[in-house]
């Protein structure tokens, strides 16, 4: 072997090794961060409890989440999947009306239905469900 070879297999492992030591390094960060983390959840979960025994209060309460009325993730994907599978749908009918071939006429619908689905999943979202009169 030459020395042009060997330098270039040096090269090779050394790449290869710190790109496998940079991964390392982020992979033992990101553990340590989400110890810190439900650390903190933990702290924050335990003076939380404490504060309520103290006003007299069921510390349970500390443990109850908030009930989502609305799933906003639902809707949002249902209409713009029903959208996509309308423009789908009709596309061949526009193919026959407009007299394009291929998959320009498809693209199209589904992008002009999804987009008018998101416009109707605002509309639903500023509207519905209706303010409470204070």
């Amino acid at each position: 072997m030459e020395t042009k070879d060997i330098f270039g297999l040096v090269i090779g492992f050394v790449a290869v090794a710190g790109g496998l030591g940079i991964g390392l390094a982020a992979v033992v960060n990101s553990i340590k961060e989400e110890g810190r983390q439900k650390l903190h959840a933990a702290e924050t979960r335990h003076k939380e409890r404490l504060a309520l025994i103290e006003k007299g209060m069921d510390p349970l309460l500390a443990d109850k989440k908030p009930v989502k009325r609305f799933k906003e993730g639902a809707l949002l994907w249902g209409l713009l999947l029903l959208g996509v599978g309308t423009g789908l749908l009709l596309s061949p009918l526009a193919t026959d009306i407009t007299g394009i071939r291929g998959e320009k006429v498809s693209a199209a619908m589904m992008f002009f239905f999804g987009g008018l689905d998101l416009l109707v999943y605002y509309v639903v979202r500023t509207i519905w469900p209706p303010k409470k009169a204070a």
